[in-house]
């Protein structure tokens, strides 16, 4: 059974998701979630908040949550990647193309990886930007992965 519960922050409100006391998924304010969900404030839930609250507030740099996300071996490859991204530092598709050793250009792949990561800011996909520099889509929109960025370069 999964378990979801909504919590208050500086960019509204976000649902987290847990199952089995991993966490699975980070729901923004606008993104629906199935129904079968339980309401429930579990252990790593109430963990996951308080990470995230000193993660606004500048107390934290990394997360260490026990996480549990499912894709196809290429998605969890680029979410690997996005985990080694220090925070306060980006990378462009093309960077990340050249992690992955790929000898074809694969940055709407990569693109695509990043808007289906099931969990943002912890598997921190807003430190991802063009080749030109310029902010590319993000699942919370083009505002909040400014607040982000912003947020981690003070």
């Amino acid at each position: 059974m999964k378990n979801l519960f909504n919590y208050r922050t500086v960019l509204g409100n976000i649902r987290i998701v847990e199952e089995d006391g991993k966490i699975t998924n980070l729901l923004f304010y606008n993104e629906p979630y199935p129904k079968e969900y339980e309401i429930k404030e579990t252990e790593i839930l109430k963990q996951a908040n308080i990470q995230l609250q000193e993660y606004f507030k500048k107390e934290r740099k990394t997360f260490d949550l026990p996480i549990n996300i499912k894709g196809t071996p290429f998605q969890q490859k680029v979410w690997d990647i996005l985990k080694s991204i220090p925070y306060g530092e980006t990378r462009n598709y093309k960077e990340i193309a050249n992690q992955m050793e790929s000898k074809t250009k694969i940055y709407k792949s990569i693109g695509s990886s990043c808007n289906q990561n099931p969990i943002p800011i912890l598997i921190p996909c807003h430190r991802v930007i063009g080749v030109d520099g310029d902010l590319k889509g993000y699942k919370g929109g083009i505002e909040m992965k400014r607040f982000l960025l912003h947020l981690e370069s003070n």
